[in-house]
């Protein structure tokens, strides 16, 4: 949405308040707050006159984003044949494409978010909307789908709360950003404590700073392909010279450098990763769609390996390298 969180209607957000059973005092009480606010601007010294604020939520309030969330809530509502993802003032409408029925259906939809947008005054920007094909059709439903006559641009790998999807599936670009912002970050932790003398407190910037880096939703893109891990556990190569403060050019083998800075490789980290993750969703601890989940199995006799509360998990079917490498099969 363009300037969303600026371009709020006080009259209509109150309004939808009203529908949550926001009433009397309590919402005597938001509308002060939203009304009779005024702004200023200084720009070396020189301060503007003041002007009414007549939209928008306070920005750098706790309430803003709250407020913006409940007037925005109906969005995903206006939709009647896709799936509509929501996360601030970003929205995907996502939607299984096998004829030109879908198609259209699609389309229908954008147009029914189009008109949500005009009637609640916070409009789509034109540019930075897309449309993504993500499949293996060697030939997908050719479409030109549209948002107010303006023909949507087709991207071939898109950011999404920070991870590169790809049209394929393939996570190449993720990696190489991943890796690109994890070694720009240890390059500045390197500059900038050359007087720790401290190996301990190194080691903890680095994995505060940099392999936090690629931890983020390493779920997503965990690198399954040689080419790719060792790409990734590059980064912690340079890392394991920098903490024990070796040379660039030294005859220490890795795995000595690992035991000598307590670390693991990164592969084993994001199996890790993958665990704790997996075991939350199949607890129920975080919400996974129960479609995605490994079917469980009891096992059938006790061994000295298993107790009666052991589980087993059954993957799925593959029949794509980009699923059989997925989050889920390769947990279960």
């Amino acid at each position: 949405m363009s300037k969303a969180f600026d371009k709020v209607d006080h009259a209509k957000l109150l309004g939808k308040l009203c529908q949550f059973g926001i009433a009397g005092s309590l919402h005597d009480w938001f509308k002060s707050y939203l009304h009779d606010r005024k702004q200023r601007v200084t720009v070396l010294g020189a301060t503007s006159e003041q002007l009414s604020v007549t939209s928008g939520v306070p920005q750098g309030s706790l309430l803003g984003p709250m407020l913006f969330l409940l007037f925005v809530n109906d969005l995903p509502d206006t939709v009647s044949s896709s799936t509509a993802a929501c996360y601030a003032d970003d929205t995907k409408a996502l939607r299984t494409i096998n004829s030109a029925t879908d198609c259209a259906a699609l389309q229908a939809d954008l147009n029914s978010l189009v008109d949500w947008s005009e009637s609640s005054s916070l409009l789509f920007n034109k540019k930075k909307c897309k449309c993504q094909q993500i499949g293996i059709k060697k030939s997908p439903q050719a479409f030109q789908y549209s948002i107010n006559g303006a023909v949507l641009e087709t991207c071939e790998s898109e950011k999404d709360l920070g991870v590169w999807v790809s049209s394929d599936l393939s996570w190449d670009k993720q990696i190489y950003e991943q890796c690109t912002k994890a070694n720009k970050l240890l390059g500045f932790v390197r500059r900038a404590s050359k007087s720790i003398q401290s190996m301990r407190t190194r080691r903890q910037l680095f994995l505060s700073i940099v392999r936090g880096q690629l931890g983020y939703a390493s779920q997503v893109w965990s690198p399954q392909a040689v080419g790719l891990l060792k790409q990734v556990e590059a980064v912690q190569r340079r890392a394991t010279k920098y903490i024990p403060r070796l040379p660039f050019r030294c005859d220490v083998p890795y795995k000595t450098r690992l035991l000598m800075t307590n670390l693991i490789p990164l592969p084993f980290w994001h199996e890790y990763l993958d665990i704790v993750f997996f075991y939350k969703a199949v607890n129920n601890l975080i919400y996974v769609n129960s479609n995605a989940l490994p079917v469980a199995r009891q096992p059938v006799r006790i061994t000295r390996y298993s107790s009666n509360s052991s589980v087993t998990y059954i993957p799925k079917k593959c029949r794509t390298l980009s699923y059989q490498r997925s989050f889920f099969v390769r947990c279960a």
